[in-house]
């Protein structure tokens, strides 16, 4: 038997306050609620859930940024959908650190030397569909800074 979580109830209980934000469900404050409340759980601190939601900051105030603050939390071991999350929303607000490169997140993971060498074609059709930005000029081709295909002709997340 495969034991995986494809998705999580809290990630799932987030996206449906996310879709309910955004007119597309209803009840985005109960499922964002929902959502805190199994990731709580599953850290083994459910206990905590009462006092937490009251907490400045945690509060629903109907914004997506409160959504995704605690959704970011409940991933806080799935970084890569953390990630995905940011890139697709911008949220939360996240600065590169001290040693960055650039003063902005990367927007993808650059493909690693294995894929140049064995799959050079298929590479180079990939690297060139990328858009660039006003970071991806000091390594064109390839950046990390470059928008990828899903982030094409969007503001967010910088």
């Amino acid at each position: 038997m495969l034991k995986s979580r494809l998705f999580s109830y809290a990630e799932v209980s987030f996206l449906k306050a996310e879709a309910a934000l955004r007119g597309w469900g209803s009840d985005a404050e109960g499922n964002y609620l929902e959502g805190i409340k199994a990731s709580l759980e599953v850290w083994g601190v459910g206990d905590a859930y009462e006092d937490y939601i009251k907490t400045t900051g945690v509060a629903f105030d109907g914004t997506l940024a409160i959504i995704m603050q605690q959704k970011w939390i409940a991933n806080m071991f799935n970084g890569d959908e953390a990630y995905m999350d940011w890139r697709r929303t911008g949220l939360p607000d996240l600065k590169a650190g001290p040693f960055a490169r650039e003063d902005v997140m990367p927007l993808r993971f650059v493909y690693p030397s294995d894929e140049i060498n064995i799959n050079s074609a298929n590479y180079t059709v990939g690297a060139a569909s990328l858009e660039d930005t006003p970071y991806s000029s000091t390594d064109p081709n390839d950046s990390p800074y470059a928008r990828p295909w899903i982030v094409q002709g969007v503001a967010k997340p910088w």
